[in-house]
């Protein structure tokens, strides 16, 4: 059995840091096939803006399905969607408003975890997606170096207002890319605990060492999975070690050889 009423608002126990929703609301983008997202938000404003140019939302209720992505098969099976991302964006902000395809549905978010219902209607906007968390807890500053980390190997373009953010590490963007058994590198140090390591993109923490001095890149594959719900480490990362630093060891020396 399950309170679900307490459980929705407990969940602000987990969801306490909101820069993993960007890092949610960008995954949804590329899910939904989109070639690029754009964060908008202004210094003197609370509200952000998110757009995409993916599929857009065909069913709302998926978005506030716990447990249940609604992404379609393959995606389920490149990247093991949760099925919580989306609703972290309800301990976020006060009120988010999601617009798609002519379709528009405002959530208060105290209503919503409360489990009121919220009901869809028309609207004007007629393009992707576009998400508006009115009254975000974070300020434009904050928003802006969360976003810049989470795009450095992000796979599609990210820009922030009319800016395009750098991505040095994404895979289309390393000058010396190298396939691995554990996925896709760029290497400039023999010392594999000078890495940065991502999974789907987004960074996480490095597996082998705390050190932060980053001077490889590795994207793991969908093989590996990351901890629920802030992504920020590996699961069993303890149990990876040996099998990332063997893969490492055997790029270098492919590296070498050529």
């Amino acid at each position: 059995m399950t309170n679900e009423t307490k459980l929705y608002k407990n969940l602000k126990l987990i969801f306490v840091d909101s820069t993993k929703v960007l890092a949610e609301l960008m995954q949804n983008a590329r899910r939904a096939g989109a070639k690029h997202i754009r964060f908008m938000m202004s210094e003197n404003s609370s509200n952000l803006i998110v757009e995409d140019d993916g599929v857009g939302i065909q069913n709302f209720q998926n978005l506030l399905h716990n447990s249940e992505s609604g992404w379609d098969e393959e995606t389920q099976l490149a990247d093991n969607p949760f099925g919580l991302g989306f609703l972290s964006t309800l301990y976020a902000a006060d009120e988010i408003i999601i617009e798609s395809r002519g379709h528009q549905c405002k959530l208060i978010a105290e209503k919503v975890i409360a489990m009121e219902p919220a009901e869809v209607t028309t609207s004007d906007y007629i393009g992707h997606t576009r998400i508006t968390l009115v009254n975000f807890k974070l300020s434009a500053e904050e928003t802006l170096s969360a976003v810049t980390t989470y795009s450095k190997g992000f796979a599609i373009p990210v820009h922030w207002n009319d800016k395009i953010i750098d991505r040095p590490h994404a895979i289309d963007q390393l000058k010396e890319s190298l396939a691995l058994t554990i996925g896709i590198a760029e290497f400039n140090h023999r010392n594999p605990e000078y890495t940065q390591f991502y999974v789907q993109g987004l960074p996480i923490q490095n597996p082998l060492s705390p050190r932060t001095r980053c001077d490889n890149v590795v994207h793991l594959d969908a093989s590996f999975t990351v901890r629920m719900p802030d992504r920020h480490a590996l699961y069993d990362s303890e149990k990876q070690v040996d099998r990332i630093t063997a893969s490492i060891k055997e790029g270098w020396i492919s590296k070498l050889h050529h």
